[in-house]
């Protein structure tokens, strides 16, 4: 047998690949041949390349003549040159050569650039290469026909360059000391690029901004050594004066927000217009940063560029080439999801680019202005593909943490691998039993109780009918008016009663400090246990020797069916905890095991907390130790089952979520000594840092947050903000229609979950109370953030007049 060497490597997958390369070589030199055969025939002008064209020559023959260059095309429109200098230095050997050959070099190159594009997107979804160069032709053929691309190439504009530019530059090697050069050089070209400098900035990467600042200002040097005049002349006017590019924002070819926002109130006074566009910019930042911050550079980059298309007072049709990786990276992860809302949520995308065609007609019979009716609607399909397309680009997050998530379960690891969530999967007692040993180990359950009389009974009895019995129950009664002591009383279990309400972490802590046994539980008395939840709960920690919480899930179904309310809480609390299965970054202490040397090691609940105190002990939790959701963790649970309670708890709980994120993004963990070490499943044990070194806990990363969530919420609240826009204009409704359609997507995989489960009647109910609890949790993230930001900073100016102070003393 021959050795393994690089010649045995099987043919046919090099064959395919090196076989699409060629053909897309072949399109390329095929559309570049249409391209000088149609100039040839016709003698119509490629308008931005002649315009390009005779700014080189402009700039090649003196300084002081650049932009008093004027091209008139075959519409009768003159067209300046509004490039800094550096472009013109780029574009003069293009002024060497006659018009069909600079037309034949420029498209083919275009041409390549689109197929580059394409394949470096494709390749950051993880297509692998055999299938690469026969993906990146059907998508470069599926590109053509998109009014973007088309009309791009027939005016021989530069856009599709400076995008794999800025593409190669931000999806490459972070590491590398030009990151960032890219952007910068691009942005010299032409300035749009800068967007991504403040990308760059939200994302922390400092030093890349200023690489990308500091290529840009090489290039301004590089103009102004050059040709100082031009500079001169460009960088102190001729950079602010839009009517070099067009005379009226509201030309159907402008598909920016402001040029909607002109043609719907058909002027070209835009006036609290650009409330709207400031508020779309930060939604679309916020965006890109979720996905950069989620690891998705790729999907954060096409969502600045989106946002810029979407803010940028003119952004040309053929600007909008950015939807071709965009609907490239959607289709593909919606194909290998078998995901058909998204491969139609695609397929209308490119529908609506490919629409766009008709504008040039518009334009000729002098009708690109004023529109109404269904007019108005197609003039702006750009804008809106694009809002929809920015609402729905955090979309795929989910799907890939979800199949990335390391999970302890083999049930929901196969799931995953199928790239399906079924959550309804698991039943109230329906997981498999930890196989591992359970023998030998003190549980010790803690109740914390305030006036449940209700569920009190129904959660002992639960708890003392477990497979893997607990060595003693501890219920912490906090000072309820009801029956629950007499009923606690009628239980052989530890009563510990307050003489004062003093809130669920005081509870648990006295619950702690009370019991002996090795790992701690904690079961809120609203919560029916299923019967092996305990050993569950001890398998998975023996099974995971560094996991320090083990944190079950509630059932499909509650524990006392009470009305709508309660029904759909449960659907979404049951749907959220099980798409968290396996290691997940919060804790939540509803049905929740700790060992003991962990829970002394992190320092118990902060008893100044009443909400979200469950999440703050999870940021004190050293990084060394895994926090896990198991699906074999399950109790039933008596939820909240009136509304305004529910929203209430909920703001509560957003507004000290918030302060508790900001807090542990900021703050050095506070620990209250040296961390015990734990023993291994091998018996060794575990360092207290986690790696083998003694030099301290590491810091966890602050909680990450649902991206979808997030985009609902800011979709939600963005709705209702421009809601007041109709009242100018009835055509202006069309902006929260397509923030609630954001909403839709965001949530679409939860709605369809309630449509599985309950039926349409319940889908649309639970429709509207996602509404308002995505209106709910905004107000009180937002309130908390600026809350906790301002009691941070006054610390801050206090600590430093103190310093200030002592300094002055001495």
């Amino acid at each position: 047998m021959a050795p393994a060497t690089a010649t045995n490597v099987p043919l046919r997958p090099r064959i395919g690949a090196a076989s699409g390369g060629a053909a897309v070589a072949l399109l390329a030199t095929l559309v570049a041949v249409g391209a000088v055969a149609v100039h040839r025939v016709t003698g119509r002008y490629w308008g931005d390349l002649a315009v390009y064209r005779a700014g080189g020559s402009a700039a090649e023959a003196g300084d002081g003549g650049l932009y008093q260059v004027a091209v008139r095309g075959a519409d009768g429109i003159e067209l300046g040159f509004t490039y800094p200098p550096f472009a013109a230095l780029l574009f003069q050997p293009f002024a060497a050569v006659g018009p069909q050959v600079a037309i034949g070099i420029w498209t083919l190159g275009s041409m390549l650039a689109l197929a580059a594009v394409l394949r470096l997107a494709l390749r950051s979804t993880g297509v692998p290469d055999p299938r690469l160069g026969t993906l990146t032709l059907v998508g470069t053929v599926a590109a053509l026909p998109m009014f973007a691309v088309s009309g791009h190439l027939q005016v021989g504009q530069v856009g599709l360059f400076l995008m794999l530019i800025v593409l190669v530059d931000l999806t490459g090697d972070q590491h590398r000391w030009w990151y960032g050069l890219g952007v910068g050089v691009a942005a010299g070209i032409k300035l749009t690029p800068l967007v991504f400098v403040v990308l760059l900035l939200a994302t922390g990467r400092v030093r890349a901004a200023a690489t990308a600042v500091g290529g840009f200002l090489g290039t301004v040097a590089v103009g102004f050594c050059w040709r100082p005049e031009d500079s001169s002349a460009y960088w102190s006017g001729a950079i602010l004066d839009t009517s070099r590019v067009t005379a009226d924002l509201r030309t159907i070819l402008n598909q920016s927000l402001p040029g909607a926002l002109a043609r719907l109130t058909d002027s070209g006074d835009l006036r609290l217009g650009w409330l709207l566009v400031a508020l779309v910019g930060a939604a679309g930042l916020a965006v890109a940063v979720w996905c950069v911050r989620a690891g998705e550079e790729l999907l954060g980059v096409l969502a600045c560029a989106t946002t810029g298309l979407l803010v940028s007072p003119i952004s040309w049709h053929h600007h909008w080439v950015w939807a071709v990786p965009a609907l490239a990276v959607l289709a593909e992860r919606a194909w290998r999801l078998r995901s058909r809302v998204g491969l139609a949520a695609v397929g209308l995308g490119w529908l609506a680019f490919v629409a766009g065609t008709g504008w040039v007609l518009v334009g000729l019979r002098g009708q690109d202005l004023h529109f109404d009716d269904w007019a108005l609607l197609y003039s702006n399909l750009y804008v809106l593909t694009g809002l929809v397309l920015l609402g729905w680009l955090p979309v795929p997050l989910r799907q890939a943490a979800r199949t990335a998530r390391q999970t302890g379960t083999p049930a929901y690891g196969a799931a995953e691998r199928d790239g399906a969530y079924r959550p309804d999967r698991v039943e109230h007692g329906g997981g498999t039993p930890a196989p591992a040993r359970t023998d030998a180990v003190r549980v010790s359950v803690v109740i914390p109780n305030y006036n449940k009389e209700k569920t009190l009974r129904a959660c002992l009895t639960a708890v003392y009918a477990q497979t893997l019995p607990p060595a003693e129950v501890i219920v912490v009664d906090d000072a309820s008016t009801d029956r629950s002591r007499q009923i606690a009383a009628g239980f052989p279990c530890t009563l510990l009663a307050f003489p004062a309400n003093r809130g669920v972490s005081a509870a648990r802590n006295a619950g702690a400090a009370r019991a002996t046994g090795e790992v701690l539980f904690f079961v809120d008395s609203d919560i029916a246990l299923a019967p092996d939840a305990l050993a569950a709960a001890v398998g998975a920690l023996r099974e995971h020797p560094r996991c320090g919480v083990v944190q079950g899930i509630y059932d499909l179904h509650p524990l006392f069916a009470d009305g709508p309310v309660e029904s759909y809480k449960t659907l979404f609390e049951h749907y959220w905890r099980r798409r968290a299965v396996g290691v997940t970054s919060s804790t939540m202490f509803a049905l929740t095991a700790v060992p003991r040397p962990v829970f002394d090691a992190v320092g118990g609940f902060d008893e100044r907390l009443r909400d979200a105190e469950d999440v703050e002990f999870g940021t004190r939790l050293p990084a060394s130790y895994e926090i896990r959701t198991s699906d074999r963790v399950i109790g039933r649970h008596d939820d909240v089952d009136r509304l305004w309670p529910y929203l209430s708890e909920l703001f509560r709980r957003a507004l000290t979520y918030a302060g508790a994120v900001v807090v542990a993004r900021w703050t050095p963990p506070a620990m209250p000594g040296p961390r015990p070490a734990v023993a291994t499943s091998a018996g060794d044990p575990l360092p207290a840092d986690g790696s083998g070194s003694a030099s301290g806990p590491e810091r966890r990363d602050p909680h990450r947050i649902d991206l979808g969530s997030l985009a609902g919420m800011l979709a939600s609240a963005s709705a209702v903000a421009t809601l007041p826009l109709a009242v100018a204009s009835p055509w202006l409704l069309a902006v929260p229609l397509a923030l609630l359609a954001g909403f839709l997507a965001a949530d679409r995989e939860l709605l369809t979950f309630a449509l599985r489960q309950r039926g349409p009647g319940f889908l649309l109910y639970a429709t509207l109370i996602r509404f308002l609890t995505h209106l709910t949790e905004f107000a009180g993230l937002t309130l908390g953030v600026a809350r906790a930001m301002a009691r941070r900073t006054s610390r801050l100016w206090t600590a430093r007049r103190d310093a200030e102070q002592n300094e002055g003393g001495r």
